[in-house]
């Protein structure tokens, strides 16, 4: 598949697929997870493109954002740790959300 065939995640698509919201991030499950508690984290707001564009405010409510998640696995499954993935990039490496994104599993 070309670049300009790739398909992009929209909007709308993250807003019906959303599981959990707060101010400024989105939570959904992704569309390949690695593992079956694996959360795709999107800020809400669309011109961050990479970690260092992501404001204070931000980052403070991903942190309380990750408590709360993991915490909710633990009721399910013993939840010996967890692995952060921050993302972004371009369609040419696979991207399908190209502006800044954390996982988490």
């Amino acid at each position: 598949m070309n670049v300009m065939q790739q398909r992009t995640i929209s909007r709308k698509e993250i807003e019906n697929q959303s599981i959990y919201r707060t101010r400024y991030w989105t939570v959904l499950f992704p569309q390949r997870p690695v593992s079956p508690y694996h959360f795709l984290m999107i800020l809400n707001r669309d011109d961050a493109n990479h970690f260092i564009d992501v404001a204070d405010q931000e980052l403070i409510d991903l942190k309380s954002l990750i408590g709360f998640l993991t915490k909710s696995i633990t009721g399910d499954v013993l939840l010996t740790g967890y692995n952060l993935f921050s993302n972004n990039g371009t369609y040419e490496i696979g991207q399908h959300l190209t502006r800044f994104h954390q996982h988490i599993f």
